[in-house]
């Protein structure tokens, strides 16, 4: 299910760089990316059991720190729910479209009245974990399957001036969430795709559903016009907003 990403990803460490940190000889980016591959295999061949973050992150060879990032990554996803602060349990990859939509519900991205700004309201602790869970949200929010960080980023911090740390914070969600197969790179520059497996489209959402043809004789005689693709000017109104802050 999770091939062996491409060779060009971009790892955590790398793009500490553009953050203005340095590099560690113990947390190269091949390390980081053959360490976090292997942590996915090695909890998917031993699902729904308890790891010990501290134990798992020594076995893997992941510096603790970075480990903690990975683990941040898949909680917001539904991968592995924290049990207490030094564990958690790995359910696996199947839930993920699953907490993607949760998530887009509960934040209002598949109602009509809820432009851009009402769904990325939240000004709180700029955490990996959120982090990942507001740049999946914008693929749905958008209908977009291929989002450019740095554009995210300036969206994000619209309204906190912490652009920079947003980018850093991004481009590690990125490089997690590309080993895993969730997103791919594209051929262009800090540009991701969602893989159709995880996407979920907003607009169809908004329509309604394909009338029943027993009723189809009353929703004809509806004095207001029924219009399936209500969901498509709410999207074009997202875009828009969206890319009023890049430009």
């Amino acid at each position: 299910m999770h091939s062996e990403p491409d060779s060009d990803f971009n790892s955590p460490v790398q793009d500490h760089n553009v953050c203005g940190q340095t590099n560690s000889t113990t947390d190269k980016p091949n390390n980081f990316k053959s360490s976090t591959y292997e942590f996915i295999h090695y909890c998917n061949d031993h699902k729904d059991q308890k790891y010990d973050i501290k134990s798992i992150s020594n076995k893997m060879g992941f510096r603790q720190r970075r480990f903690f990032e990975v683990v941040a990554v898949f909680e917001a996803l539904g991968v592995c729910p924290k049990i207490d602060q030094d564990s958690f349990l790995w359910i696996g990859f199947e839930n993920i479209k699953h907490t993607i939509e949760r998530i887009a519900t509960s934040r209002g991205a598949f109602l009509p009245e809820f432009s851009l700004d009402s769904i990325f309201s939240y000004k709180g602790c700029i955490s990996v974990q959120k982090v990942t869970e507001e740049f999946i949200l914008l693929f749905i929010a958008l209908e977009l399957r291929k989002i450019n960080l740095i554009e995210a980023a300036a969206y994000l911090a619209r309204s906190n001036e912490r652009e920079k740390t947003i980018k850093c914070k991004l481009y590690q969600v990125a490089a997690v969430l590309e080993i895993a197969n969730i997103i791919r790179k594209t051929d262009k520059p800090s540009e991701f795709e969602l893989l159709p497996e995880y996407f979920i489209s907003a607009s169809e959402k908004m329509s309604p559903k394909t009338p029943d043809p027993s009723i189809l004789y009353s929703l004809l005689s509806r004095p207001e016009p029924f219009c399936p693709d209500v969901g498509i000017p709410v999207i074009s109104s997202r875009l828009n907003e969206y890319y009023s802050n890049n430009f």
